[in-house]
């Protein structure tokens, strides 16, 4: 696999259009790997979801062909814990797009790494939520902006080694000072994949990567001081962050 160029822009240098620029160039070459991660992502989680499916049906809590909004909010809320217990498998696919944005090689074995900090991460994913949540139930605006200001806090931890509130609070700060930019680049590339599932599907061959890089441009350009975005260069060690 052969390196990216790095982003050579910064925190407040970068626009939507040079990120999805240099995105769409440096998924050539990288398509194969990350749609590889990602279909071993889907497996994976296929596998728990319907482990816990049948796990309900065989404890009579729920019977064959129920719909999901039927059950009970206990076991909707046990599902969203099995989801959080996920999540570090879905922040290693976009480590994918940190390290190809940052020039450095990447491996399908990236999407495991998170791991290391798996209770960190469940506990940074759990209050994070909570807030968007509270957000969401209060005004509705207020989640939108959580769920934009905290999409940086998992690598953060993972290659910065930031506990929880840091690394939540240093996403929210970084990413308020200019909200709308992220906002109007997430917005486009969630577009954008909408547009390639209608078109067949095809499309989300190049969209797919796409989206993961340009996220990655966006937190080397926000975060990563001369813009050396790997793991290991950041954390070698992947030592434990602290609370």
């Amino acid at each position: 696999m052969e390196s990216a160029a790095k982003p050579n822009y910064s925190r407040d240098s970068w626009t939507i259009q040079s990120v999805l620029s240099s995105s769409w160039e440096k998924q050539k070459g990288a398509k194969g790997i990350i749609l590889l991660a990602c279909l071993i992502y889907m497996v994976i989680t296929t596998i728990v979801e319907l482990s816990y499916g049948a796990l309900l049906i065989s404890l009579d809590v729920i019977e064959y062909g129920d719909q999901w909004d039927n059950v009970t909010w206990s076991v909707q809320l046990v599902g969203f814990f099995v989801n959080v217990l996920e999540s570090p498998l879905l922040y290693g696919l976009l480590l994918l797009g940190i390290q190809r944005s940052a020039g450095i090689p990447i491996h399908v074995k990236t999407i495991f790494q998170p791991f290391r900090f798996f209770f960190l991460l469940v506990g940074l994913t759990l209050l994070s939520s909570l807030f968007t949540v509270a957000g969401f139930l209060l005004l509705v605006l207020p989640g939108i902006y959580l769920a934009l200001a905290y999409v940086f806090s998992p690598y953060l931890m993972i290659k910065k080694n930031m506990g929880i509130w840091e690394s939540m609070e240093t996403s929210r700060k970084t990413v308020t000072e200019y909200w709308w930019r992220y906002f109007g680049l997430m917005l486009l590339l969630v577009l954008l994949n909408i547009v390639a599932a209608v078109a067949l599907l095809v499309p989300l061959v190049w969209t797919i990567p796409m989206t993961f890089i340009a996220i990655g441009e966006v937190y080397n350009a926000s975060f990563e001081k001369n813009n050396e975005g790997s793991v290991t260069n950041s954390n070698p060690a992947y030592a434990a962050p602290k609370l």
